[in-house]
């Protein structure tokens, strides 16, 4: 109960995955995976929630030999035409 109450707090200021995220991590003691700093870096500050970037699983990533730099270029490529 206390997610989805958390959830209707953060929905009235937030996108839906974004609140959803926020909350589940907060009550859960989760990590939140996101590129929209801009929402998520206060509230994961404020309430001690670890996030990761895109940019640094895409690290992770390649530095782990499960993309290489080509395919990581590409997904940077292919999420900037869609406008991320």
């Amino acid at each position: 109960m206390a997610i989805i109450i958390e959830y209707a707090y953060l929905r009235k200021e937030f996108g839906d995955g974004e609140s959803a995220c926020m909350a589940v991590a907060k009550h859960q003691n989760k990590f939140i995976a996101s590129s929209n700093l801009k929402d998520i870096s206060k509230f994961s500050q404020t309430h001690g929630i670890t996030y990761l970037t895109t940019m640094y699983i895409l690290e992770q990533a390649y530095l782990d030999g499960i993309l290489s730099q080509t395919a990581c270029n590409q997904f940077i490529t292919d999420v900037l035409d869609k406008g991320g």
